[in-house]
């Protein structure tokens, strides 16, 4: 009993730390469907979003009168990583510096 409750604790652990990369959805319908991402796609259209954060940058340098630490963008990007995933079910394709890539439609 202490292996299989050993084995969902260690399941949902990498659950939680996929979902931090990957939509949840898309996370679970793989674990739902003991399935693996595979390289591959098809054509289509799809959204995506450029962002740079330079606004934010200078708004926060303005206000602290330095540049933020590496500790709070990092705090930032995981904020602006929650919206993007969790509220608009975009999936987040690469981070660039303070800029994210992101796509919708299509995980």
């Amino acid at each position: 009993m202490s292996d299989v409750l050993e084995s969902l604790e260690q399941a949902k652990t990498a659950m939680r730390a996929m979902s931090k990369y990957v939509p949840i959805d898309l996370v679970r319908r793989l674990y739902r469907e003991n399935s693996e991402p595979v390289l591959g796609g098809e054509e289509m259209e799809i959204s995506l979003m450029f962002t740079g954060h330079q606004g934010l940058h200078h708004a926060l340098r303005t206000a602290r009168s330095r540049r933020p630490s590496r500790t709070r963008w990092a705090a930032i990007l995981d904020v602006l990583t929650r919206i993007i995933q969790q509220e608009t079910h975009g999936t987040i394709d690469k981070y660039i510096g303070d800029a994210i890539m992101t796509m919708w439609e299509r995980p």
